[in-house]
């Protein structure tokens, strides 16, 4: 009877002490995505105003490159969070965008970091450094060839397909010296949409290089939660 007792009591403190470790581990990724919420947002502001055929794409770098290192730092859920609430605190900050395009940006940055997560961690299964250098190289240059093109069209639709739209539907908000944008784009569509396409391609390819270069490394962190 006594051993059925303590069994009973040590069972119920290693559920509680495994209860009291996931809690802290969670209040953790919590801090943590406060934080790189923070500087994504912060870093979103550094934008390089792109211009050719009389439109002018606000090219930002920082903030996607800061939500790539948080995949391996707090995961998939709570990376997705800051995908989602990152872009429409830009818009609060900087208020040189339409909404519209804010929305199609979140399906942007969701499609950004389900890509990754999934392609670079499951389909080519590099979350852990492989013996033959070689072939972590292959696998991480495949990833690459997959992810870089995929994300650049994706990124490259969000920004054509807020300026159609809101060619089709001139009541919709948008600031005033939107219209060049709306204007040129829609006289010269295909032309504007490859380019927009390469240069979405020279954004994500400086993204990847750099998240498969210390993707890792950050991941570390989470021995310390």
């Amino acid at each position: 009877m006594k051993n059925s007792i303590n069994l009973n009591q040590t069972t119920e403190f290693k559920k509680n002490k495994k209860l009291n470790f996931n809690s802290k581990v969670q209040m953790f990724k919590i801090t943590l995505t406060g934080i790189l919420l923070g500087l994504a947002v912060a870093s979103s502001l550094i934008e390089i105003p792109v211009q050719f055929m009389g439109v002018i794409l606000p090219l930002r770098v920082f903030d996607s490159l800061i939500i790539a290192f948080a995949i391996p730092i707090i995961g998939l859920y709570y990376t997705l969070v800051i995908g989602i609430v990152e872009p429409w605190l830009h818009l609060l900050l900087d208020g040189d965008h339409p909404p519209l395009q804010i929305f199609f940006d979140n399906i942007a940055n969701i499609t950004f970091i389900i890509s990754f997560y999934f392609i670079y961690y499951y389909l080519f299964k590099l979350r852990n450094k492989s013996n033959n250098l070689k072939t972590d190289v292959i696998k991480k240059v495949s990833a690459g060839v997959v992810l870089v093109p995929l994300n650049a069209i994706v990124a490259a639709l969000a920004f054509a397909l807020t300026l159609v739209v809101l060619y089709f539907n001139p009541t919709l908000s948008r600031p005033g010296d939107y219209l060049n944008n709306i204007v040129n784009f829609n006289n010269n569509v295909t032309k504007i949409f490859f380019i927009l396409i390469g240069i979405e391609i020279l954004r994500f390819t400086f993204i990847y290089i750099l998240f498969s270069l210390i993707q890792r490394r950050i991941g570390h962190i989470q021995r310390y939660y």
